[in-house]
């Protein structure tokens, strides 16, 4: 092995260190299963599985309460001379917009933390980046999610800190919020959400650029316009209808009149001035009653004429519902109700929440992962409609949840508070309070740095069925991350084994470090190397004489070319054993450590654990053997009856010749 092993001062690895982890206790068999279950009883298993570096992972927070673990890892570490690193619980995900999940995995998140650092003193502490499948902005981009109270990427209450954050680029986020989201208003009442209604502000965000209180506005003010102008074209309608008998009464109005008045005075009239006044009555009782029915049949016109009209009716519709509903209901108090009931939604609104707002501000993680910088309620409304057709609008989508889900991350590390972050204590390990009685808190980073623990995140392995699926996966994107959130304390584990069960190939994320982010495989500071299996928790060793040995250089080499120069590689036990690993590992360093390193097609046999004495015995053996294939073939024995066996007698090598050793 190397003959020492190194670290700066912020605790990251100088050059290359060897590494193991002794695996889960769970998956032990027998009494093994109990003989290893315990942080410093993995540890033990460690130290003898000839490495120089340990990681041990976490199957379950309690075990960092076993008593006196800490005097436990102590001994062990000082006994053994053993290093460590913490792999945290590999069910944390700190990509979670569900607030409740949030909360277990910021606790996980910060108990983890303290493990690492107060009692197994490591060198670094590991999780996972994600290891749910995406959210469904999109059909094509995720699955759906059920409604749930949502937070937002700092574990506030999602309509809190909507509210919190208020107007940023020119835009507020609470007015967005209600016109983007009035879906999600309708079902916090109970009430199926009005189609009109929510295409109507859908395309006011996406296309106008107008929210929800000039979006009212609009409605109204267009509205009551429409209303008018259908208003007079009934109106108009309905006096076409009245002229005529007006126009009849005017031609008879003074005559009828005159007859009125004779009547009155008891005087007779004549047929013809009786048929007129007939005429003068009936008229009037029309034009009368006409004028009691106007306002009925001017509203029957004016259905009339949005039926004759459909893109007229059409657009009368659309205002008017938004109209009529903001009028039913007052939807800032039903914004309240949302928000103070714990922001129920599903989790893609929440993940288009902070997607905008990240876009706005321009925070540098969205700006670094998402190559596309249009306005994502543009993107993600557009790739909704193509359903997947077109699949650059798809990638766009899931940077866009790559670089949330980033966000989320940094939340997690950065957040304090009681109940959030990690209770301060004094030397006697009583919580520290300030001038309110309250208990100071330190975020996990904080607490991170102050102990000179490293922080690692690492690409997980997929759920069954969900390989390619994961929130953030690939390398390029993992050390934009680390750039983003804290370049110094933080770095990417490459795990081969993940990646491949995530449809990505190792060396192809290596070639496009090395095309379009040369240098930056320096933020990959540990590698997990097992044997390339592209199956869900293989894990296996690396076996002498394999072409294993070959496919894992190969990548090292890549990487190494990437910009990876000091970094630990970290072999993850499996049901397998240990066999060989060790071994190859030291065989795989030699060559890469070369100034220059050895290309992988010209590895020396050394590399696959072969040397000079080995083939000179593998000659001796194959010669000894060599005329196997004829034996007892021929018709007369020469041992006994040919002049060979008579020489090699004379010659004192009859013992020889019988056991067959020059044929």
């Amino acid at each position: 092995m190397q003959k020492m092993v190194r670290w700066d001062e912020k605790n990251r690895p100088i050059g290359y260190i060897l590494g193991v982890t002794p695996g889960f206790a769970e998956f032990e068999q027998g009494a093994d299963k109990l003989t290893y279950m315990g942080l410093a009883r993995k540890l033990t298993k460690a130290a003898r599985l000839g490495f120089q570096f340990a990681q041990i992972d976490f199957e379950a927070l309690s075990e960092m309460f076993e008593p006196d673990i800490a005097k436990q890892v102590e001994e062990v570490k000082r006994v053994q001379g053993l290093e460590v690193g913490v792999h945290l619980p590999t069910q944390m995900d700190l990509c979670l917009a569900d607030a409740f999940q949030w909360l277990v995995m910021q606790e996980q998140l910060a108990k983890g933390t303290e493990a690492a650092a107060d009692i197994m003193k490591a060198k670094y502490m590991l999780f996972h980046s994600s290891s749910t499948p995406r959210p469904n902005l999109t059909p094509a981009s995720g699955q759906r999610t059920y409604p749930s109270k949502m937070v937002a990427w700092n574990g506030m209450n999602l309509g809190d800190w909507i509210e919190s954050v208020g107007t940023v680029g020119g835009v507020n986020l609470k007015d967005w919020f209600m016109a983007r989201f009035v879906r999600v208003l309708f079902h916090a009442m109970g009430a199926p959400a009005d189609v009109g209604m929510v295409t109507f502000f859908e395309d006011l965000v996406i296309n106008k650029k107008k929210y929800f209180k000039e979006g009212c506005e609009i409605a109204e003010r267009e509205a009551k316009r429409l209303n008018e102008k259908i208003t007079q074209m009934a109106k108009e309608r309905v006096y076409k209808k009245k002229k005529p008998i007006i126009d009849a009464l005017d031609r008879i109005k003074d005559s009828g009149k005159e007859i009125e008045k004779k009547i009155v005075r008891g005087e007779s009239i004549t047929p013809e001035e009786h048929k007129i006044y007939k005429e003068y009555k009936t008229l009037q009782a029309e034009l009368s009653q006409f004028n009691i029915q106007e306002q009925s049949l001017v509203r029957d016109e004016a259905d009339n004429i949005l039926d004759e009209n459909p893109e007229l009716h059409n657009e009368y519709k659309k205002y008017f519902n938004v109209y009529r509903y903001n009028h039913t209901y007052n939807f800032y108090d039903v914004f309240k109700y949302w928000k103070e009931n714990g922001s129920e939604c599903e989790e893609a609104v929440a993940y288009h929440v902070i997607a905008k707002w990240m876009w706005l501000i321009r925070d540098p993680l969205y700006v670094s992962i998402v190559d596309n910088q249009e306005d994502p309620d543009k993107i993600i409304y557009e790739a909704n409609i193509k359903m997947g057709r077109e699949g650059k609008l798809t990638e766009d989508v899931k940077q866009i949840i790559c670089a949330v889900a980033a966000k989320y991350i940094e939340g997690h590390l950065k957040a304090k508070g009681e109940g959030y972050g990690i209770p301060l204590k004094d030397e006697y390990g009583r919580f520290i309070r300030n001038k309110n009685g309250e208990i100071q808190t330190i975020s996990p980073m904080e607490y991170a740095k102050k102990h000179n623990l490293h922080i690692f995140i690492e690409t997980n392995m997929p759920p069954k069925g969900h390989e390619g699926e994961l929130r953030i996966m690939r390398a390029t994107d993992h050390i934009k991350i680390v750039k983003c959130i804290d370049p110094e304390n933080m770095s990417y584990c490459m795990d081969f084994e993940h990646l491949t069960l995530n449809y990505i190939s190792p060396e192809e994320e290596a070639e496009k470090i090395i095309r379009e982010m040369p240098g930056d495989a320096k933020y990959i500071r540990c590698v997990h190397i097992n044997a390339p299996r592209p199956i869900a928790g293989a894990h296996a060793p690396l076996p002498q004489f394999s072409y294993d040995i070959y496919i894992i250089y190969r990548h090292l080499y890549k990487l190494k070319q990437a910009g990876m120069n000091n970094a630990y590689w970290i072999w993850e036990m499996g049901s397998y054993g240990v066999k060989s690993t060790a071994k190859v590992f030291y065989q795989l360093y030699l060559e890469l450590v070369k100034n220059p390193p050895t290309n992988p097609e010209e590895l020396p046999m050394e590399a696959f654990g072969m040397s000079k004495n080995m083939l000179a015995r593998q000659r001796a053996a194959i010669m000894l053997h060599a005329m196997d294939p004829i034996k007892d073939l021929l018709a007369v024995p020469e041992e006994h009856h040919t002049f060979f066996s008579k020489a090699a007698i004379e010659k004192g090598k009859g013992a020889e010749w019988a056991r067959q050793e020059f044929y």
